[in-house]
């Protein structure tokens, strides 16, 4: 059995509070209730460049929640027999 380390948001996922916010205000707010520390990751409005937003100031701890992340997208799907 393995645990999903990450939540995939959709505004069509009906236990996502509907309201009158952009998706990004609505999954900061969720994250904010649940989580301690965030690496966020996305493009720019105005130039499509990526960009990081993190709470965490330890570089090693970044890497780590990335590379756990990667491990997780790149297992889904995949069970051990």
């Amino acid at each position: 059995m393995t645990e999903d380390n990450i939540i995939y948001f959709s505004k069509d996922q009906p236990n996502i509070d509907k309201i009158d916010a952009s998706a990004v205000q609505v999954l900061c707010d969720i994250a904010g209730r649940h989580l301690d520390d965030v690496v966020i990751l996305g493009s720019d409005k105005e130039s499509g460049a990526i960009k990081m937003m993190t709470t965490q100031e330890d570089v090693a701890d970044i890497l780590f929640y990335l590379e756990v992340a990667k491990k997780a997208i790149l297992d889904q799907g995949v069970h051990d027999a």
